[in-house]
């Protein structure tokens, strides 16, 4: 796993209202072993959960650079919890948006982009500042997301060392390869994604718990069905993006043209793709601005209020636990963005893109690249000095590429 982060080089010249000027850093590697816990096969069906454990790679990272790193980052502890002021209405969003501002001017100071090192950051845990007030208040201390545990905060907290959001059963036969169920635990698996509430809204088709959002397709990224071609459509259902995604054929292998090379198609985050209508909750099937077209696959948004839903990018708040867009690295895209950063974001397709190498015939997969964004909204507040005068935009925090090779 790959690791880049947006380093934040204005901070105080955001502050002021001014957009932000990053510089990426990385990329810091981390060697990912895995497993199979708990195997158990019935017929085509095999039923485990998926161990995974990162350690450092110093050799396959930058040069000189190691885990003890000091990047500048957007504080997302404290965003997060201005978020939790704004839901919770003028009252109690006002007192506890009170308490905030009162912490970070005195015992529990801190930063709008703090600087930690980068183990901190992605595993061993921020607990100072604004995460230690999050961690002792009666009004926060039973309510925290994922990424704050006993540790303190950590982008990916709870994710090392274990099977966590990782237990399938997969019909393993190689004309079917698939998901058949998954879950967060052994004996917490299901056959579609409804029970997690990520995705409420209802589909074009009115459904809910059973909309094309909460569908789990495919198989989970590692092989394929056998017998693929160039007019496949490969589904891979992956927990860190919390959906399913499809990739399409883009060019054959040079070095073996029995292995196939699929990507992202472009359309695949666009909001009018009538898979993609439960994403965003600003829309409902009964509203008389959508319009059909002559690709069933296909809706005319034109005249409809998207609100914040925008091409490229996925707002996985219910997911995370916290409020976070993923996009693809840079903004790839997703380039209605590139206009809020001071030029130093270039979206790159060779870079920015993921994709699987594949054999036509086995379906196994010999390479593989899958890429995200994390990203959190940034916006002004009244009652927290520093988000007094901040642009308004999603701001980046890391890209990832996931990457797996035999």
């Amino acid at each position: 796993m790959s690791v880049t982060f947006f380093n934040v080089d204005n901070p105080e010249e955001i502050i002021a209202g001014e957009l932000p000027v990053l510089s990426q850093r990385g990329p810091y590697v981390y060697r990912e072993e895995r497993e199979k816990m708990n195997a158990d096969q019935e017929g085509d069906l095999l039923n485990f959960g998926e161990y995974k454990e990162y350690k450092f790679d110093s050799a396959m990272s930058c040069e000189e650079c190691s885990e003890d790193d000091e990047i500048r980052i957007l504080n997302l502890p404290l965003i997060g919890v201005v978020q939790e002021c704004l839901n919770q209405g003028s009252l109690i969003g006002g007192i506890l948006c009170g308490l905030v501002e009162a912490a970070l001017h005195g015992e529990f100071q801190d930063e709008l982009f703090f600087k930690h090192t980068v183990g901190e950051l992605l595993f061993q845990g921020v607990s100072t500042g604004i995460v230690e007030f999050l961690m002792t208040n009666a009004l926060t201390q039973n309510r925290l997301p994922p990424q704050i545990q006993e540790n303190g905060f950590a982008l990916f907290n709870g994710k090392n060392a274990t099977t966590d959001n990782r237990w399938y059963t997969l019909d393993i036969s190689p004309a079917s390869y698939g998901i058949q169920a998954w879950g967060p635990t052994e004996d917490d698996k299901h056959d579609n994604l409804g029970f997690t509430s990520w995705w409420p809204s209802a589909d074009y088709a009115g459904e809910v718990s059973a909309s094309t959002c909460n569908l789990l397709t495919g198989t989970d990224g590692s092989q394929y069905q056998a017998g693929i071609s160039e007019e496949t459509r490969l589904w891979h259902f992956s927990p860190d993006i919390c959906r399913s995604v499809d990739l399409t054929f883009d060019h054959q292998d040079q070095t073996d043209p029995n292995n196939l090379v699929f990507s992202t198609p472009l359309e695949s985050f666009h909001v009018n793709r009538t898979r993609n209508f439960c994403y965003c909750p600003a829309l409902k099937p009964s509203d008389s601005c959508i319009v059909p077209t002559e690709d069933p696959d296909v809706l005319d948004l034109s005249s409809c209020d998207l609100q914040d839903c925008k091409d490229g990018l996925l707002d996985v708040h219910a997911c995370y636990q916290s409020p976070i867009i993923l996009s693809n690295p840079n903004f790839y895209l997703a380039e209605h963005q590139l206009g809020n950063f001071q030029g130093t974001i270039v979206p790159d397709k060779e870079r920015d893109e993921s994709r699987i190498t594949v054999n036509r015939d086995t379906g196994t997969v010999s390479k593989a690249e899958n890429k995200l964004q994390i990203n959190m909204p940034i916006v002004k507040h009244p009652k927290i000095t520093v988000l007094e005068k901040v642009p308004d935009i999603i701001f980046p925090v890391i890209w990832v590429n996931d990457m797996y090779a035999i």
